[in-house]
């Protein structure tokens, strides 16, 4: 199982690197369009999260349908995401939370399926949230980086050492969490 961890990150690298070029090459492209003529100042949009979308209507409003289509598959993305992120929670809450020597298969499944319902509400009532909100980036990459740190010495712990406990892990974890300056 090891070997086919190593062979999942691999095989993850080249397709994150695309990614990752992609979505520099945007930022540039928009950058570049916008660098004397900012459409936040001249009130074209309101919050810099608009930026992308504007981008696209701005440049491609005369083909017929692009505009859609590219709205439509950032959704198809989001939607994709959220729910493979929803699953993933149900399933490990499921799995760590829930003993399965005190439940029936059965009962699992109705309690999984009743998982995914309840983080798929939270995520939506989330979005309604976000809505509210200045930016979502800085939010996001606020948290990310409040957790990253911990999180990345959790698995670092997990991968260098042999005789770590989940008392240590858990411990370690959530000291990390309070120590952050």
């Amino acid at each position: 199982k090891k070997v086919d961890a190593q062979k999942a990150l691999l095989l993850n690298i080249p397709g994150l690197m695309f990614f990752v070029l992609v979505s520099g090459y945007m930022g540039l492209l928009v950058y570049a369009k916008y660098a004397l003529c900012d459409p936040i100042k001249s009130g074209k949009i309101d919050k810099p999260d608009q930026i992308l979308p504007f981008f696209v209507v701005d440049t491609f409003g005369d083909w017929r349908g692009f505009s859609g289509l590219f709205i439509a598959s950032v959704f198809s993305g989001c939607l994709s995401s959220i729910s493979s992120g929803v699953n993933a929670m149900a399933a490990v809450v499921l799995k760590n939370m829930i003993p399965e020597m005190i439940f029936t298969d059965s009962t699992r499944t109705k309690i999984g399926k009743g998982l995914a319902i309840f983080f798929g509400l939270a995520s939506l009532c989330f979005a309604f949230a976000c809505e509210h909100l200045e930016a979502i980036v800085p939010l996001a990459l606020s948290i990310e980086g409040i957790l990253g740190g911990p999180i990345m010495a959790l698995f670092a712990l997990g991968m260098l050492t042999k005789r770590t406990t989940k008392l240590g892990a858990t411990v370690g974890y959530f000291s990390g969490l309070a120590f952050q300056s």
